[in-house]
């Protein structure tokens, strides 16, 4: 009896770790897709620029979910070479929309700041 309580025991700790690997592996995936950098062409400086495709514009025009993750966008904003306010900018953002953004490396917080977007189409 005591032998099969061991088997049974080590199984569920063996099961136990697996999920739990996989659960982390999973989540880890999901953040590093949009927080991966792109490399757009040899001649261009791009290193913090990252791709995605907006899902949602929340109505303040304060945020934007790109691919299934909540992002700021900065007060101002350079879209497509020009300087825009959040609030005109939102207007131009549809959803499906592909784009290249690049986001401020001193922002505070686990939340991403978007400076500046380009389309990808």
């Amino acid at each position: 009896m005591r032998d099969s309580e061991s088997k049974h025991n080590k199984f569920v700790l063996v099961l136990s770790v697996a999920l739990s690997a996989l659960l982390f592996t999973g989540a880890s995936y999901a953040e590093r897709t949009i927080q991966t950098p792109v490399v757009v062409g040899a001649g261009e400086d791009n290193s913090g620029e990252m791709a995605g495709v907006v899902n949602r514009v929340s109505e303040d025009g304060r945020t934007v979910v790109i691919d299934d993750q909540l992002v700021e966008l900065a007060a101002v904003v350079r879209f497509n070479g020009a300087s825009w306010s959040r609030e005109r900018l939102v207007k131009q953002l549809d959803q499906g929309l592909k784009i290249y953004f690049e986001v401020d490396p001193e922002a505070k917080g686990s939340t991403l700041r978007i400076i500046s977007i380009r389309s990808r189409d």
